[in-house]
């Protein structure tokens, strides 16, 4: 049996298809994906994935000229297609003419009804469950026992060791905190400027070093934080110097990462690394969908009424307003770091 499954959007969701990759592949499926560029990096190795496709390589007007690759999916010859997230109608309907048999897509609307898929609902918010949990829905509609909810990466030697000694050189045996302080827009965050006082306060601890991670774009984020801080030789700012892969790597070798409802936030899941997020109190955008689910995952949250409020006079995101603040980000953290040994 063969299984391809298409996820064209953010590169943190994407990365939550693992646990529903590994699901088809355990039952025997020979499963291909199809991601964007930026996130094929993140399947390098995986053994569950039997193939990475380019859409831009098979079809580059798409959504344009879906046709072609409606053409392509029809000679792979595909039992299963699955959309995980199915709101492009281009894509219901070049599945529609594809001749697979069963296709399956969630968040499709009426498209994927129109388009003869399987759809499957979520629901949320009702049902509260991490995200991965809902697309393995997709495993057990075929019959396929879902296991876990863990996201996986298969990070290479060379990659791991090399961070390691940077961290090393970095830190001189300092405690490493991350703060990733931008989130692209896809979720509420706090302003720029309260990491910057988060930062600060940390800094006063002279066995901390801190690591800054993020994309190019989001440098001058830092440029909104105290000069003191930006001056310190214990700052590292990765901002826009690292591969998806790199960032994962340093990301094992934190002690803590403050980090919003972002992608790197689903990369400390993997890790097993302890977390301190703001999250919207907003059932289907809370850290119970999309927080991490290791066990070390602390979530802070503006009280739910605030939240509901806010959302129902058309505001899609907001910055906590002070619900949350540099202050209860840093009790979380040093509550983390707290060991039998003072902190300094």
């Amino acid at each position: 049996m063969k299984a391809l499954l298409i996820r064209l959007d953010h590169v943190g969701d994407v990365f939550l298809c693992t646990p529903l990759l590994r699901a088809l592949s355990q039952a025997g499926y020979r499963t291909e994906l199809m991601v964007p560029e930026a996130a094929a990096q993140l399947f390098d190795g995986n053994p569950h994935v039997a193939a990475i496709h380019d859409l831009r390589q098979i079809s580059p007007q798409f959504p344009y000229g879906w046709g072609t690759l409606s053409r392509w999916l029809r000679r792979g010859g595909f039992d299963v297609l699955i959309l995980p997230y199915a709101r492009q109608p281009a894509l219901l309907w070049a599945s529609f003419f594809s001749g697979i048999p069963t296709r399956m897509a969630m968040w499709s609307g009426i498209w994927g009804r129109l388009t003869l898929h399987h759809c499957l609902r979520s629901g949320l918010p009702g049902r509260l469950r991490p995200f991965a949990d809902i697309l393995l829905d997709c495993a057990r509609r075929l019959g396929i026992p879902p296991g876990t909810t863990r996201p996986e990466l298969y990070l290479p030697t060379a990659v791991c060791d090399a961070m390691a000694r940077q961290v090393v050189a970095r830190t001189g045996g300092r405690r490493l905190v991350g703060i990733h302080p931008g989130c692209g827009g896809s979720s509420c965050n706090l302003p720029p400027a309260e990491y910057g006082r988060l930062a600060a306060l940390l800094l006063q601890h002279r066995d901390v070093t801190l690591a800054a991670t993020g994309v190019a774009a989001e440098r001058a984020m830092i440029a909104t934080w105290p000069a003191s801080v930006q001056a310190s030789d214990r700052l590292w700012n990765t901002m826009g110097d690292l591969t998806l892969q790199q960032l994962a790597a340093l990301i094992r070798q934190m002690a803590v990462y403050v980090v919003p409802s972002t992608g790197p936030l689903h990369l400390a899941n993997w890790a097993d690394v302890a977390t301190v997020s703001p999250f919207c109190a907003a059932p289907t955008l809370s850290a119970a969908v999309w927080g991490n689910d290791n066990g070390k995952g602390v979530a802070l949250a503006p009280p739910p009424d605030y939240c509901l409020q806010r959302r129902r006079v058309g505001n899609r995101h907001c910055d906590f307003s002070g619900h949350v603040n540099a202050e209860t980000l840093y009790a979380e953290v040093i509550r983390l770091l707290w060991t039998n040994q003072e902190m300094k």
